[in-house]
């Protein structure tokens, strides 16, 4: 057998053979580097020709047993001689793929492109419209085309690697003047197909990087810009089950990352996304807040998780966001014009129909710690006005004007405003948001319309609005309190329906222990006195029904100091002299109410004008109305007291100072003691108990989740959830039989709810044992505020036994008792 091999390697035939096979090979070689060249050269031509526009290049190389096609300084221009190439390429690489032709596929291995640029354009054209000259070209080589045959199968193409790199576009907007440079740009596709691993077509699937570099980017018609330090993109495609399409996408942009996959489906037109937020920077975002004036940003990161949907009808987006340390400012300004520490947002949904309606619901959003600088400035205009409103601080500020004031008692009681009546016109936005909570917030008011400035602080602000909704007739509930002015407290509660919160309100603002010497520059410009000390408590009631402003308040004030008047004052002097001396009593106390009342759409309307003159009015009535009455005033000097909330176990932020000022005194004077007795009202805590169980019993059935801490708000009888959870804890606490049998009485109204919250009130009971429970209660919590501060009194601080007291004005008064060991 080795024998015949030789003998045939031997023979002249073979020999012959061999090198037949080399010189055909030779001869294709010669015949494609020949003819191939100038045949793809005159096909270059030709279609040039054919579009209009000149393709240039100063290389063309072929490699045919590679099957790859190289160019050098490729450039795409019109055929204006001065006009800037649409396309310029310093060098292309273009390999084919032979397996994947022979098997009827167009297989591409590599495509490299090396500084590719792109110049975008549109000019301005008399008489035409503007077109871009991507626009024309394309325009021109569609006209070039073959036209395509409806019958001809579509072929399956794939690309194993397509890589980009230093690709920049340049914009050139010449209409609206705006240019700008994009780049350089890496980008690389691998595994690009039109067809799945299963063969079928439709489809697209590869994975891709695309690496923008630096990002500096004006915005058209702006100055601003959005400026990102790294920005990359990442992912894949990918054919899913019938006719979706699987798209993951992983963005970079500086330290933030944006992880998402997105499914979408042709025959529906349907997409669905899954989004992850990792620390992503809100910095560059700023650029598209509607301010009429730069803001600045120093911190602030967005995290969460979101699912988007889009539907031939609507399109949405649902989940939960975290916005820590944010910190924005005015330019030029070191405090924060908004800032907080944390910003919570639980089961966010958005939707956006195609008829134009928009819905907005969140079940919580909580702030920890923020603070909010709101300054008004010379002319009387708010900073957020300035900053957010159209026109800015263009149209005049609202005047003081005088309102209708009557010396009354104490205003009717009407807890449930009615509910306005609904809109003609369904409202294109709807809002409903669940919850807010507040914890440990900051406010500093700035007024620099008055010389000199006011500024007062209001700190360790905390609370909640439960129920807030844009609905016309729907109310929500308010409940906040905090420190004022360092030794002041304020506390809000009520209603007020957020659709107009102006027009339609309940509230009740109470604010205690505050400085007046504050208030000075107030006193100086609006009375023409200087106003050296004294303390003053103010209890606001304002309910406003369809625009129509009723309110109620009460000004207590205390050892009044009366300066000098202002020698350049010019105004309507108050006879302030005159006044302290009628209203002061042996106490030197002032105890005035008043009531106001005024139109919320009136031109003249303004809301600071409307207390002013109620400050005013208390001033001015005295005159001619004298009248006195007992007060007392909350403080350190002389005999400082302690009161506890009606109902509740619970003390004002400011006594609970108080409570650590006590122990550290305690902690100075070793051989001291202090026994704590709780007090209870027999009378109001046991109404004010029964209806504070009731309440709670109401809110925990309606799914609001309250903090023990937190004041409690009062539930809001126009709300669904408040409703059926009325209905709910009327049915465990009273019965269901009851319950069926007031349903089938009662018309379906806030009147009924108002009934069932009542028979609720009336059916919790409160028996002695229970007030005297509740004395302990306030005992034992004014013991653990002093132990917090200084756990070395347990022995020194102890309980003394409840007893029955009457209420102050000011609350349920706790006694204190002083002894040595």
């Amino acid at each position: 057998m080795g024998t015949r091999i030789q003998s045939l390697y031997r023979s002249n035939w073979l020999r012959y053979l061999i090198l037949t096979l080399f010189g055909l090979i030779a001869a294709f070689w010669l015949l494609i580097m020949t003819w191939g060249v100038h045949y793809l050269k005159q096909s270059i031509e030709d279609f040039s020709a054919r579009i209009g526009y000149r393709i240039e290049y100063r290389d063309l190389r072929i490699a045919p047993l590679q099957l790859r096609l190289e160019l050098a300084e490729v450039k795409l221009s019109s055929r204006d001689a001065n006009a800037i190439p649409l396309f310029t390429l310093r060098r292309g690489v273009l390999q084919l793929d032979l397996p994947a032709i022979l098997a009827g596929r167009i297989g591409i291995r590599e495509i490299q492109l090396t500084d590719p640029q792109f110049h975008v354009e549109r000019r301005v054209q008399s008489g035409k419209p503007s077109l871009w000259n991507w626009q024309s070209f394309v325009a021109a080589v569609r006209k070039a085309l073959p036209p395509k045959d409806p019958a001809a199968a579509p072929k399956k193409i794939e690309v194993a690697h397509l890589g980009i790199a230093g690709l920049t576009l340049t914009l050139d907007d010449r209409p609206n003047r705006y240019r700008h440079d994009f780049g350089p740009i890496g980008l690389e596709l691998r595994d690009l197909a039109n067809f799945n691993k299963q063969g079928k077509q439709g489809t697209l699937e590869g994975d891709y990087q695309i690496d923008l570099g630096k990002l500096d980017i004006r915005l058209p018609n702006s100055t601003q810009r959005i400026q990102v330090g790294r920005a990359q993109l990442a992912g894949g495609i990918r054919a899913g089950e019938g006719d979706l399409l699987a798209i993951d996408l992983a963005a970079t942009l500086d330290a933030g990352k944006i992880t998402s996959r997105w499914l979408f489906g042709a025959a529906s037109n349907a997409l669905s996304g899954d989004i992850q937020l990792e620390q992503l920077p809100l910095i560059p975002l700023m650029t598209f807040l509607p301010s009429n004036k730069p803001l600045e940003m120093q911190s602030g990161t967005l995290n969460g998780v979101l699912q988007f949907a889009l539907d031939p009808a609507a399109w949405s987006i649902k989940g939960d966001l975290l916005v820590p340390e944010l910190f924005v400012r005015e330019p030029k300004v070191t405090t924060p014009l908004l800032a907080w520490k944390e910003a919570k947002v639980e089961q966010l949904q958005f939707k956006k129909f195609n008829d134009g309606r928009s819905h907005l619901s969140v079940h919580e959003l909580a702030l920890l710690q923020p603070e909010i600088q709101y300054e008004v400035n010379e002319k009387g205009f708010s900073n957020f006005r300035r900053l957010f409103m159209k026109g800015g601080d263009s149209e005049a500020p609202a005047t003081e004007t005088p309102t209708k004031t009557e010396e009354q008692g104490k205003a009717p009681e009407e807890k449930n405003p009615s509910p306005s009546p609904a809109a003609k016109e369904p409202r294109l936005f709807t809002l409903d948001l669940r919850s807010v909570q507040l914890r440990d917030a900051n406010l500093v008011f700035t007024d620099l319309a008055i010389k000199p400035k006011v500024q007062v602080a209001i700190r360790k602000l905390k609370g909640s609005l439960l129920g807030i909704s844009n609905e016309p007739g729907h109310f929500a509930s308010v409940a906040l309190d905090g420190l004022v002015a360092g030794t002041g407290s304020m506390r809000a509660t009520g209603q007020m329906a957020f659709d107009d919160p102006r027009l339609n309100h309940d509230m009740q603002l109470q604010f205690r222990n505050l400085p007046l010497s504050d208030s000075n520059p107030y006193f100086m410009a609006f009375a023409g006195r200087h106003i050296l000390g004294g303390r003053l408590d103010l209890t606001l009631n304002y309910k406003s029904v369809e625009g129509q402003l009723q309110g109620q308040n009460r000004f207590v004030i205390k050892k009044i100091e009366l300066g000098e008047e202002v020698p350049e004052f010019t105004g309507k002097r108050l006879p302030l002299g005159l006044a302290v001396a009628l209203l002061e009593d042996s106490d030197d106390v002032i105890d005035v109410k008043i009531d106001i009342a005024g139109n919320v759409n009136s031109p003249e309307f303004s809301a600071a004008g409307l207390v002013w003159q109620a400050v005013r009015t208390v001033l001015t009535n005295v005159v001619t109305a004298p009248f006195r009455a007992l007060a007392s005033l909350l403080g350190m000097k002389g005999d400082p007291a302690i009161y506890a909330i009606a109902g509740e176990a619970a003390f004002l932020p400011a006594d609970q100072e108080r409570f650590t000022q006590f122990s550290d005194l305690l902690a100075k004077r070793p051989h001291a003691t202090m026994e704590l007795i709780g007090t209870y009202d027999p009378d109001l805590d046991r109404q004010e108990l029964a209806r504070a169980r009731a309440d709670r019993a109401i809110l925990a059935a309606s799914g609001f989740k309250l903090e023990a801490n937190a004041p409690l708000p009062m539930p809001s009888l126009s709300d669904k959830r408040i409703q059926a959870g009325i209905k709910s804890a009327y049915a465990a606490e009273i019965g269901r039989i009851k319950l069926t049998q007031r349903i089938l009485t009662l018309p379906d109204n806030v009147e009924r709810y108002q009934q069932l919250r009542q028979e609720l009130i009336s059916h919790f009971a409160v028996n002695d044992a229970q007030l005297q429970a509740l004395g302990d209660a306030r005992a034992r919590a004014a013991q653990e505020a002093m132990l917090r501060s200084n756990p070395a009194l347990g022995e020194r601080i102890r309980l003394g036994t409840p007893k029955a007291v009457t209420a102050d004005r000011e609350g349920i008064p706790l006694e204190i008792a002083l002894g040595s060991k």
